[in-house]
């Protein structure tokens, strides 16, 4: 490179500026300048970032020297925790002599173990000589192990104060360690901190020095532009005023002389431009007028969840968009067939289906999914029987779709001399894209709402299902633990007494409790086991002939017992023989649930009696008591689950709420049904009936009834 100079022009007296084979700087090319100064910046960024790398690089290295010389010293004072550990659990082992502290040893040295190694490849890094430190920690450990093999005689004092040498000397040696780490660490720190400090002050001068080159190139290059281009400026100006001038530099070799030959092409062609721009004027105008009413029909129909005022607001729209057109808005029904139905139109009525319907317009467009224009409908070929009579002579149609769901039509048409044309299509398929989304929100939203009613019932349903349940349990937990805790009670009397403290007539008492309560538990979990056959429908009923008096009498015997400790007495009045086709067992089980619950909700002094009639249709066994009776609206809550009702001190009877559960399902197998007549301070009467077709022999019975009466007495 030659400089004779500083101006870049040959005249005034100067010499100019000449680079590379004694070009002057003027007639290079402004690709030629760029390169150059590119290349300049480049070479001074390569130096800058080389000797940045390089310091950093060092500065590094010594951080890392610093952080390893740290880790190190991290790592001895863990194994010297470690080994303070061993030295406290052994001292504390020789005193006590606890296994716990002799365990505590063991791990202690086993952590010193661990940490020993991480320090020997720590100190492998640092050069480190761990050899003392690791003689004097293996001799004490020694001593250690000896001093613990020795119990339960104890060390000698001269045993322990040679332990105690060993232990100062490995100290000693760990603190005079640290300290060498230490100064390693300080001293790798500080040579850090002078390296970045000299980076930091080196860097920003070298940094100023290259701005400066660049910004002596930099404005080389601008001079050499800068009067072309502002005379280039004003020429362009000009053009784009409609004026007519000279253009400069249009005899240039450079990119300034394309400039100019780019500027006369344009002047050439403004003219024709500036026709163009106000038929793209008008357009705009018409476009902004369309989007304007378009954000109006969006904004309208925000927030509108409702499917029929959402297409009212929709066939409006369109008319406004369209210049008074009429319109018509099908949408597909709930039943997901692929038949729309018109949910809402102007000018067109639901008596005029087959225009939009599927033999319409709207059965080309909706398989297809492409907006159709029809020019002249009179003439179009597809038109059917309808369209003659409509009077109409134009329209267009577009699909609704939701993703790759078809969900309807939006249509406008004319009556008279106005056409629809493309653009018309155009606007009705930017509302179409509008309408879509807020139609699928309408039903969505309508969907949500009738879910949100399910799971809101669903969920009272669960909630009262988890309420039975946990009653369910805590009536369980308390049943099964009475006849339970009687079991073991009683057995454990047996076992525990002498065979002569406990004479026979004692010892068969307490058998006759445990066979009792081992009779309530089968017959508890048995009611369990056949609800849950029921409710799965696993449970087969084994039909034969009985008789249904001797059933009944078997159950008031059983019974009995429990009428004698309440005092009450049992009534029962059956045509005997009564002869009848059921399971034997399943209407033993009815009739031992209904009676029980009667005698548990009747107080002392009360009656429970036993009614079976016969009626036309049915055969009816009635269990009457003279309790405290129900109230009308529990009259169904008693037959749920796990339900179980207080008594007027607002206690509740021994159960699990399984009996009445149990014996509508079972005589819901039978083909009959179970009801209650019952009212507060009225009694209770429960009944179940069997269809008239399970009576084997259905004339009246020609023996008299069996009547039996039993009072119980304290």
């Amino acid at each position: 490179m030659h400089m004779a100079g500083h101006d870049g022009t040959a005249g005034g007296g100067r010499t100019p500026l000449r680079w590379k084979h004694g070009i002057p700087w003027d007639r290079l090319r402004l690709r030629e300048k760029a390169s150059m100064l590119v290349f300049s910046v480049a070479m001074m960024l390569g130096l800058l970032v080389t000797l940045i790398v390089v310091l950093e690089h060092l500065d590094r290295g010594g951080l890392i020297t610093a952080e390893t010389a740290r880790a190190t010293q991290l790592s001895l004072d863990r194994f010297s925790l470690a080994m303070n550990n061993q030295r406290t659990a052994v001292a504390s082992y020789l005193l006590t002599h606890d296994t716990r502290a002799l365990a505590q040893y063991r791990a202690a040295r086993d952590e010193a173990t661990r940490d020993e190694r991480q320090l020997v490849g720590l100190a492998a890094l640092d050069d480190v000589d761990l050899g003392p430190l690791r003689t004097s920690a293996d001799g004490w450990e020694a001593w250690a192990d000896g001093a613990v093999s020795l119990t339960p005689a104890p060390p000698s004092a001269s045993q322990i104060e040679l332990g105690d040498r060993l232990f100062s000397t490995l100290q000693a040696r760990e603190r005079r360690l640290d300290r060498i780490l230490d100064g390693a660490a300080t001293q790798a720190a500080t040579q850090a901190d002078l390296r970045s400090g000299f980076l930091a002050t080196v860097t920003p001068a070298i940094g100023m020095l290259l701005l400066g080159l660049l910004l002596f190139l930099g404005g080389l290059v601008i001079r050499s532009m800068l009067r072309p281009i502002n005379q280039l400026a004003e020429t362009a100006r000009a053009i784009s005023r409609g004026e007519t001038s000279d253009i400069p530099g249009l005899g240039r070799d450079d990119e300034l002389g394309e400039l100019a030959q780019a500027l006369a092409a344009w002047q050439e062609e403004a003219t024709n431009r500036l026709d163009v721009a106000r038929a793209v004027t008008e357009e705009k105008d018409l476009q902004a007028r369309t989007l304007e009413l378009l954000n109006q029909a969006a904004t309208a129909t925000s927030g509108v969840l409702e499917s029929s005022q959402l297409g009212h607001i929709l066939v409006e729209q369109v008319g406004e968009l369209l210049g008074g057109a009429e319109a018509a808005l099908s949408w597909h029904n709930r039943s997901g067939r692929d038949e729309p139905w018109i949910l809402s139109w102007a000018g067109l009525g639901p008596g005029d289906d087959g225009v939009l319907g599927p033999e319409g317009a709207s059965g080309v467009v909706l398989p297809t999914r492409e907006p159709l224009l029809i020019e002249n409908y009179q003439t179009w070929p597809t038109t059917n029987q309808d369209g003659p009579r409509s009077g109409i002579q134009s329209m267009a149609v577009v699909p609704l779709s939701i993703g790759e769901r078809r969900g309807g039509t939006l249509a406008a048409f004319t009556r008279g001399s106005h056409r629809l044309d493309r653009h018309d299509l155009r606007v009705l398929a930017l509302l179409a894209a509008q309408a879509a989304p807020a139609l699928e929100a309408a039903r969505l939203h309508t969907e949500l709402l009738r879910a949100n009613l399910d799971l809101t019932s669903t969920n009272d349903e669960l909630q009262r299902a988890s309420r039975h349940k946990s009653d369910f349990l805590a009536n369980m937990s308390h049943e099964l633990r009475t006849p339970l805790n009687a079991i073991l009670g009683f057995s454990e009397l047996l076992l525990d007494a002498d065979e002569h403290a406990i004479d026979s007539t004692r010892r068969m008492g307490f058998l006759h409790h445990v066979h009792n309560s081992g009779k309530y538990l089968l017959n508890l979990i048995n009611d369990m086991l056949d609800l849950s056959k029921v409710e799965a429908g696993r449970m087969e009923l084994r039909e034969a002939v009985f008789d249904l008096a001797e059933s009944l009498s078997s159950a008031l015997s059983t019974m009995s017992p429990l009428a004698d400790k309440g005092q009450v007495e049992l009534i029962s009045n059956c045509p005997a023989p009564l002869r009848v086709r059921a399971d034997e067992e399943k209407v033993g089980q009815m009739l031992l649930n209904l009676l029980s619950n009667a005698i548990k909700f009747t107080p002392e002094g009360g009656r429970v009696s036993v009614d079976v009639r016969r009626e036309p249709d049915r055969l009816v066994i009635c269990v009457a008591d003279t309790g405290v009776g129900i109230a009308k609206e529990d009259h169904e809550r008693i037959f749920e689950e796990f339900q179980q009702l207080a008594t007027a001190d607002g206690s509740q009877r021994q159960g699990t709420g399984l009996g009445l559960t149990l014996t509508r399902r079972l005589a819901e197998l039978h083909g009959g049904e179970v009801w209650v007549d019952s009212a507060p301070g009225e009694g209770s009467r429960f009944s179940f009936g069997l269809p008239a077709a399970r009576l084997v022999d259905p004339r009246p019975a020609t023996g008299r009834p069996r009547r039996q009466s039993q009072a119980a007495k304290r």
